[in-house]
């Protein structure tokens, strides 16, 4: 048996589900310091926790500006992320580390500038089905829920 608080927090993993983790480090234009943690990406954030203490989120329409940028890290120099980030009046950029770096700037990239569906795409992929669900794409299409 589930009790409330395992109730609640099954109700907010299946709300933030996290689509990718890995362990990786974060920089901010504040400090000069890396700081060790993991990466959380989900549908709508980003997530940068230490041990279980979030230290940095953001929604991904917030992002601005994603670039591949080589960073002074460790021993060496290694490739970042550059994220940057306008929220209201505030400006931020931060760096982040992780293996698997193409795979990550990727999905930021698909989640923070989506290319919207055309005309085209949607006869495409309409192609084949039933009237019925044909009609449901195009009426989901002009609302915009597509």
């Amino acid at each position: 048996m589930l009790m409330p608080s395992q109730n609640k927090q099954n109700d907010a993993q299946k709300k933030f589900k996290i689509d990718m983790q890995s362990a990786g480090g974060f920089l901010n234009s504040t400090n000069d310091r890396w700081c060790m943690g993991s990466w959380q990406a989900t549908q709508s954030m980003l997530i940068f926790k230490k041990k279980e203490q979030v230290l940095w989120s953001c929604l991904y329409p917030t992002i601005t500006n994603l670039t591949v940028e080589e960073r002074p890290f460790s021993f060496g120099t290694k490739k970042t992320l550059r994220v940057e980030r306008s929220n209201q009046q505030k400006k931020e950029t931060i760096w982040l580390v992780v293996d698997a770096l193409t795979r990550w700037e990727r999905w930021i990239r698909q989640c923070a500038f989506p290319t919207p569906l055309t005309e085209t795409d949607l006869l495409r992929v309409t192609k084949g089905m039933d009237a019925t669900a044909e009609q449901l794409v195009w009426l989901f299409w002009e609302k915009r829920h597509l």
